[in-house]
């Protein structure tokens, strides 16, 4: 099974007009795949100008790898369609090399994305797809009201593993990382990621017994 992740950037055009330099997406691309490089078996990668895809290596890091994903394309919004079922092809360097059901879903995921979710899941079980993608909006909710700081104390936790060391990395007090890592909710998002995680698992599991 192929956890694919498409996703475009909102109203990418009306970025660049107010001066954001193209060369900025392709900076985030490189940002975010460093983040994520444990979670891939394909990197993300930009086409279109505006359209990032790529593999994730397991269920486990779904979640994770789109948040990290979001974090690293800030200050700018990404429509996310996650798509998991088959491939039809050996699996490439690139992703936009490949083809098969699990990229078919993505991409019918990403055309379900709207204004107010941005997060769409397809994995050809109706039941899950819906409460999947509820979980995914209710954290879309809490992060999209996140400060910058916020985002920054939270992965930097989650990369260090202590209040700490993510203090030392941002320069700031361990007591200021985790002012910010309880007013983002930090606790809240990671107990939806997890209920994700073992939704879609108990899904797949499911799905081999068939």
């Amino acid at each position: 099974m192929y956890f694919v992740i498409t996703a475009d950037i909102v109203r990418s055009r009306e970025l660049l007009k107010k001066g954001m330099r193209r060369e900025f997406f392709l900076e985030a691309v490189n940002k975010a795949n460093n983040l994520c490089s444990e979670s891939l078996s394909v990197p993300f990668s930009l086409m279109r100008g505006d359209e990032i895809q790529g593999l994730v290596a397991d269920a486990d890091f779904l979640p994770k790898a789109v948040r990290r994903l979001r974090y690293s394309f800030l200050p700018a919004i990404l429509r996310i369609g996650i798509g998991i079922g088959g491939i039809s092809t050996e699996v490439k360097s690139t992703s936009w090399e490949m083809d098969g059901e699990a990229f078919y879903r993505a991409r019918e995921a990403l055309t379900s994305c709207g204004d107010n979710v941005l997060t769409v899941v397809k994995m050809g079980n109706p039941f899950v797809e819906g409460t999947a993608t509820a979980l995914f909006a209710l954290i879309d909710a809490l992060e999209s009201k996140w400060t910058m700081g916020q985002w920054e104390a939270v992965i930097a936790y989650e990369i260090y593993g202590t209040y700490q060391k993510a203090g030392e990395i941002l320069k700031v007090a361990p007591q200021n990382v985790s002012k910010r890592c309880h007013a983002a909710r930090w606790p809240a998002v990671v107990e939806g990621e997890k209920a994700i995680v073992k939704l879609l698992k108990f899904a797949l599991e499911g799905e081999k017994d068939k």
